[in-house]
């Protein structure tokens, strides 16, 4: 029997050990019975919760991708990209190759699985099926997402069009885990580990206390000021905004020290060598020297051979121009593409309890960052970049 991990309400499902559950909804979907929910536990990641219909069958054990991983074929190729569609390149993360992928599918009659907003500013699995859609789905959400029935509905789909499923390295795996036919595509991203999402929801309850004013958007990846130099903004229901740079705002500051991701991110067996998706879509942070371009620059990496079809098709139709380099290149400056352990900070679990009984504001000093110190240092990056 796997081990059994304790919840705030009901029963635990004996499914994994709670230090290796991603949270990726598989179970749930896997479920015959549907007796698994996920829920939020009392730090803000989700974990799944037996209900009484369950008749431990054991068939979501089976669609486990941490206990059952399915990798990709081979060796995989990777390259410098972006979209020639130079509004697009800009509206994107990095270089604009999810839209241009997206939008491959959409022309030929299929559907985009992806992650946006709800109403809530809650991360969420959808889907899309017009061309105009796609910006919903398109710009980094540095939370995980509440995936639903998403693989489910995804499998449906692909019965009688293409289907573009992408999420997190390990909701792709998952994906990967139900899949069984040659209609669904998985692009997962190069990710950083998954912050706890009661924690951004107190940040947003701050942030809207202090400016007496409710957000309604947030853009973790705008680029007024340069790929590189990326800001986050959050907008008001009166026209209002907010503008930092990443490393300047108190919530982006803790997730890049890794001082409140999810259990599982610290050490992730999803981020390595053979990846687990079609295509691997990420940041080319240590693009080479020529390639680089304040529009951005996307790393991807094709893992199969149904990656490597879709990849050579919209380099044929002119939507995206491409460099191949090596893997010594690519993950250079992003271990995360080979290495998913980080050291846990002794921090993590003194600000997860705060957070349990208090709001954003008994942290926020331990997130700051001196603004001197801070144009210091990006003077120094400037200058090593030049090099």
């Amino acid at each position: 029997m796997l081990w059994v991990f304790e919840m705030d309400k009901g029963p635990a499902i004996n499914i994994i050990d709670y230090e290796r559950c991603t949270g990726c909804f598989a179970c749930q979907n896997a479920c015959p019975k549907e007796a698994v929910e996920i829920v939020e536990n009392d730090e803000g990641f989700f974990y799944p919760r037996v209900k009484e219909e369950c008749d431990s069958c054991g068939v979501c054990q089976k669609y486990c991708p941490v206990l059952n991983p399915k990798t990709g074929e081979g060796e995989p190729k990777f390259y410098a990209a972006w979209s020639t569609n130079e509004s697009t390149r800009i509206k994107a993360s990095s270089g604009g190759v999810f839209p241009e992928l997206a939008r491959y599918i959409l022309e030929r009659g299929g559907i985009v699985f992806g992650v946006g907003w709800d109403e809530g500013l809650n991360a969420r699995h959808f889907n899309v099926e017009r061309v105009k859609d796609t910006g919903k789905l398109m710009g980094s959400k540095y939370v995980q997402s509440y995936v639903g029935l998403a693989y489910i509905e995804a499998l449906k789909e692909a019965k009688n069009r293409p289907v573009l499923f992408s999420g997190t390295p390990c909701q792709t795996a998952a994906m990967r885990c139900f899949e069984d036919s040659e209609n669904i595509i998985t692009v997962d991203v190069v990710c950083h580990g998954v912050p706890s999402n009661l924690l951004f929801r107190k940040y947003l309850e701050f942030l809207e206390q202090k400016a007496g004013k409710k957000i309604v958007e947030v853009f973790f990846r705008d680029k007024k000021e340069g790929w590189e130099d990326f800001q986050i903004v959050f907008k008001f229901d009166n026209g209002g905004e907010i503008r930092r740079h990443f490393q300047l705002d108190p919530f982006c500051r803790g997730f890049l020290l890794n001082l409140y991701l999810r259990s599982s991110c610290y050490n992730c067996p999803f981020c390595r060598i053979p990846r687990f998706s079609d295509i691997t879509l990420g940041d080319f942070w240590g693009v080479p020297k020529n390639l680089r371009d304040q529009k951005g620059v996307s790393i991807v990496i094709v893992n199969s051979k149904k990656g490597i079809k879709i990849f050579k098709e919209l380099i044929n139709l002119g939507r995206i121009e491409v460099v191949e380099v090596s893997k010594k290149v690519a993950t250079k400056r992003n271990t995360r593409i080979i290495d998913g352990k980080y050291a846990i900070p002794e921090k993590r679990e003194v600000i997860l309890k705060k957070l349990k009984e208090k709001d954003f504001s008994e942290i926020a000093d331990d997130l700051s960052v001196n603004p001197i110190y801070f144009k210091i240092k990006k003077l120094l990056i400037s200058f090593l970049r030049k090099l």
